[in-house]
């Protein structure tokens, strides 16, 4: 079991139970495009599958969230709440002290994970070389 599904697994459930009625996996997985079928939706709450990034928006819409707040995973496990107000890229652009270098560090990580991700990019990702101009200059 991947980090990232247990994380993704974890929010679906959360934001699954806190709906009206508490529907269960097979009523949410009904409601999915496709043949999905409740044991499906149970492997990916439990973390033992990550959805494939198609049905991963589909499923985000249903919750009514985006597709990078279930990549952050459940609530009580998040370590920092993004700002209410700015862009992530506030992270980059704010003063540097010492003392908090690697707190620093890892609300930018945060944030550039959260920017591919909207982006339906991972960090481990090859660079894509359309659209960048060539070096000779063409």
């Amino acid at each position: 079991m991947s980090e990232e599904a247990r994380r993704i697994g974890a929010r679906m459930r959360e934001l699954r139970e806190a709906l009206p009625d508490s529907p269960s996996q097979a009523a949410m997985a009904a409601q999915l495009p496709g043949n999905v079928q409740g044991a499906e939706w149970s492997r990916w709450e439990t973390g033992r599958h990550r959805p494939h990034s198609d049905t991963l928006d589909a499923i985000a819409t249903l919750l009514g969230t985006t597709p990078a707040d279930l990549m952050l995973g459940a609530t009580a496990d998040r370590v920092e709440q993004p700002p209410p107000s700015g862009s992530p890229l506030d992270a980059l652009s704010a003063p540097l002290a010492q003392a908090d270098l690697a707190d620093r560090l890892d609300r930018i990580e945060a944030a550039l994970a959260l920017l591919l991700a909207d982006r339906g990019l991972q960090a481990d990702d090859p660079p894509s070389e359309q659209g960048r101009p060539r070096r000779d200059g063409s």
